[in-house]
């Protein structure tokens, strides 16, 4: 059955512990939320199962019920005594009366029990989360933050209060957006408000902020408060920057990359084309003038032949020496057969033994050739390639050096000379192998 506890106990002229009892069975269970009840003698002989009776040694009893000012039943108040009630309806009376100020106390006491449960749940929910909870009154301007609004905002309920605290921290180039938002908000039928904005922090700087918030409304439809939350949203927008930054930086790379194979392929077509369809040609024509001369029985023509075979051998020599240079230009024989050190100490032998210039190279890292992938150490190879050469052609140096270190997620290279230079913000760096 149900089960009821006292709030307050008074017996043979002292305070008494609370209990707690089945209503079933009780006096009690007819006066509540029903009408007063007299046992004027007897009690206990009419409720046998009432355990607090018999322990109380209780001989009369009268109660009379308690309710809350929505008429709805909150507890009751009773006086129980060891002997008969003399003056009946005396007791009664004064009973009814003290009734009617014990609900409202009591009504009072529970009223102030649950506020002071809502207040600790929101106050553990603002503590909790990094949002601002925030209240405005739009009739009157009273404006209220949660408290962390003080440490992240810089805010002094004491010397700030009302609407215009809000309107003062937001970022100037927002402000207008914002209040024109608010305001159509406002002046029509919407139940809610959402904005992005810069809001100023106690620091001076500015945040991102969504704002979200729940328009309450009159019977005649007119806004008259407001209630919502800021959600800090800084990180995630300065993430998503970072990402685009990237995204922008990923773009430029792959269209660098590709005007890079584009003027590789045309470099490529035009050697092949100047230096090796030449020596192609001249080779046909002497391999021509070979057989026609060798179908002569002529000595003069047969030694003439002797001589451009001669020739064509030699032709095919400086042929052969070309294609080399163009395979080793694709991806050089000693990077695929010794590595990267070995290749670019070739490198730059090659580029001091074609120039005046005092070169050193510098490698360092362990287990180098090893750890390296293909496709970085091509382009390693290619970086130093195009630096030396830049170097050598325009620097107008004397030395040059060539520095390489590794570990086991970075590379980094360093070409170095004492040349004259270039202004990086006058001159366009596009095509000279630096980006």
């Amino acid at each position: 059955g149900q089960r009821i506890r006292t709030v307050a106990a008074w017996i043979r002229g002292s305070e008494a512990e609370n209990i707690e009892f089945d209503l079933s069975g009780t006096p009690c269970e007819l006066v509540v939320g029903n009408r007063a009840c007299v046992h004027e003698t007897g009690v206990q002989e009419k409720f046998p199962s009432d355990a607090p009776l018999r322990a109380l040694g209780a001989d009369s009893y009268i109660g009379a019920p308690l309710f809350g000012s929505d008429d709805q039943p909150i507890g009751l108040l009773a006086i129980i005594g060891a002997r008969p009630f003399e003056d009946v309806e005396h007791a009664k009376t004064l009973l009814q009366i003290c009734a009617g100020r014990a609900g409202s106390e009591l009504e009072r006491r529970q009223i102030e029990r649950v506020l002071q449960s809502s207040e600790e749940r929101f106050r553990l929910v603002a503590e909790a989360t990094q949002d601002i909870l925030w209240d405005w009154k739009v009739v009157t301007g009273d404006h209220w933050w949660s408290p962390n609004a003080k440490e992240r905002f810089g805010y002094d309920e004491h010397q700030e209060s009302g609407y215009q605290v809000w309107v003062s921290r937001l970022h100037p180039d927002d402000r207008v957006r914002v209040l024109e938002l608010l305001e159509r908000a406002l002046d029509s039928e919407a139940r809610m408000f959402t904005a992005e904005y810069r809001f100023r922090l106690a620091d001076g700087s500015y945040g991102y902020f969504y704002d979200r918030g729940q328009i309450v409304r009159d019977e005649t439809g007119r806004a008259v408060r407001m209630i919502g939350a800021m959600i800090d949203v800084t990180f995630t927008k300065r993430a998503y920057a970072s990402l685009e930054d990237a995204y922008q930086r990923l773009q430029s790379m792959s269209r660098e990359l590709q005007a890079v194979e584009s003027n590789e392929r045309r470099r490529l077509s035009r050697e092949l084309h100047d230096e090796v369809g030449q020596l192609l040609t001249g080779l046909k024509f002497d391999l021509v003038a070979t057989r026609q001369a060798l179908s002569d029985e002529n000595p003069v023509a047969v030694a003439r032949a002797y001589e451009r075979t001669v020739r064509a051998l030699e032709t095919t020599d400086e042929l052969f020496a070309r294609l080399r240079r163009v395979v080793r230009a694709l991806r050089p024989s000693v990077l695929e057969e010794l590595g990267l050190k070995e290749a670019l100490e070739a490198m730059i032998s090659d580029v001091q033994s074609r120039s005046d210039l005092v070169c050193a190279v510098s490698v360092q890292g362990e287990d180098l050739n090893a750890s390296m992938d293909p496709t970085i150490e091509t382009a390693l190879y290619r970086m130093a390639q195009e630096l030396a050469t830049n170097v050598a052609r325009h620097a107008q140096a004397m030395t040059l050096s060539v520095e390489l270190t590794a570990d086991a997620r970075h590379w980094t290279l360093v070409v170095q000379d004492d040349g004259i230079g270039f202004n990086p913000h006058s001159e366009s760096i596009s095509g000279m192998g630096i980006r």
